[in-house]
């Protein structure tokens, strides 16, 4: 099998943006960025080169805008406040320009013309989040959706199997937790498999791990992986997926997530938090260079060894609060550790696994209400991919 391959995809954004700017849309226009995270940026700069002037960011993400506010988070590209659309898109209407790269960007035009905003003519989607490359897939070694489920279904029995010899504590988390809580098996609108495990457990299991003819490991000790956890991989599959800023080619595979301990004041937790963040603006940094990698292999290398050392920072066993630690959701990814003082199990697709004790106060944390539904605009698959047998 052939490791990780990556492909970039952010000179298709500078594309888009030169397009847009040779179109004239932009002339006399308020250019508003809707949307902050690396596209975002990107953007931001490229127009400010070209001399366009950016009046401002919105977001509908009103902690990611507070924690700007409070310094937890740096300013877009160092100098940009966040603000909510109604505080910036609600007046002069007419002659605002909205630029959007972000997957919701359907649900922001939506938002916009509400506002009274043309959509047609007043926003530009600069990165379409569906770009995976064409290949040619005999029609007999193509995997469907349902195929994938049932290959991930045997890599989430495998990952079982040698847990159980092992005696490694290993729990259902997030989607796939979600689904057997409410669904006893997937979400109908999801197709992964996402587990968890305790630091010391995680570290053991993938020290531990001898690669088979079907089953290998992904990681940054494996490959230069965008992925700061596991990935357990069937190497007789081949999965490609966009997932911005590049395209990834591995096999169908589940994630494994590690646990770790956090401080206990509450001011070292925030400290901590702040730490991560810039952690992983660092990260999200090293990856738009990605084309240069053979250049930065030494810097990745420095980027995987702090990972490391921020995940075993904080004795997981003694530690009140934990959770995981490069994420973007890291505030609702923390609970008590006694939500892992003993295991249940839940049956997802007609087998019992297991999960934390406190799953409930896991779930409740990520998606509030968790047994009600969401609007079914939102119950659409997140991920983009291609998938086949290998010949």
């Amino acid at each position: 099998m052939k490791n990780l391959e990556l492909k970039s995809i952010t000179p298709l954004l500078y594309d888009n943006v030169k397009e847009l700017i040779a179109s004239g849309r932009l002339e006399g226009r308020e250019i508003i960025v809707f949307g902050a995270n690396k596209p975002s940026e990107c953007i931001i700069t490229f127009l400010e080169k070209e001399g366009y002037a950016i009046r401002g960011i919105v977001d509908n993400n009103g902690k990611k805008r507070e924690m700007i506010s409070k310094g937890l988070l740096k300013p877009i590209n160092g100098k940009y406040m966040l603000y909510a659309p109604e505080e910036l898109l609600c007046d002069n209407i007419e002659n605002k320009f909205i630029v959007i790269a972000s997957k919701a960007y359907h649900d922001m035009c939506i938002q916009l013309e509400k506002m009274g905003y043309d959509t047609e003519k007043q926003t530009a989607q600069l990165l379409h989040f569906d770009i995976a490359a064409d290949v040619d897939i005999l029609p007999e070694n193509k995997i469907d959706v349902a195929e994938m489920k049932k290959i991930q279904i045997g890599l989430l029995d495998y990952f079982h199997e040698i847990c159980e010899a092992g005696q490694y504590r290993h729990y259902l988390c997030g989607g796939t937790l979600l689904g057997a809580v409410r669904h006893k098996g997937y979400i109908p609108w999801d197709d992964d498999i996402d587990v968890l495990m305790p630091v010391p457990d995680y570290l053991k299991f993938i020290s531990d791990f001898q690669e088979t003819d079907t089953y290998a490991f992904q990681n940054s000790d494996t490959c230069m992986s965008p992925y700061m956890f596991t990935r357990l991989v069937n190497k007789k599959t081949v999965l490609e997926e966009e997932n911005y800023p590049y395209v990834s080619r591995t096999g169908i595979n589940i994630d494994i997530f590690p646990v770790s301990g956090f401080p206990s004041e509450k001011q070292e937790v925030l400290l901590f938090s702040k730490e991560l963040i810039q952690h992983r603006n660092a990260w999200e940094e090293f990856w738009y260079a990605y084309d240069e990698r053979e250049q930065l292999e030494e810097r990745y290398a420095e980027l995987a060894e702090e990972t490391k050392e921020l995940m075993t920072r904080y004795d997981f066993e003694t530690s009140e609060t934990v959770g995981y630690i490069v994420t973007a959701k890291l505030d609702r990814e923390l609970m008590p550790r006694n939500c892992f003082e003993s295991t249940l199990t839940l049956s997802f697709e007609g087998k019992d696994y297991p999960v934390f004790n406190g799953y409930k106060t896991y779930l409740e944390n990520l998606y509030g209400d968790y047994m009600k539904l969401p609007p079914l605009h939102q119950q659409v698959s997140r991920h983009s991919f291609k998938a086949w047998y290998e010949e």
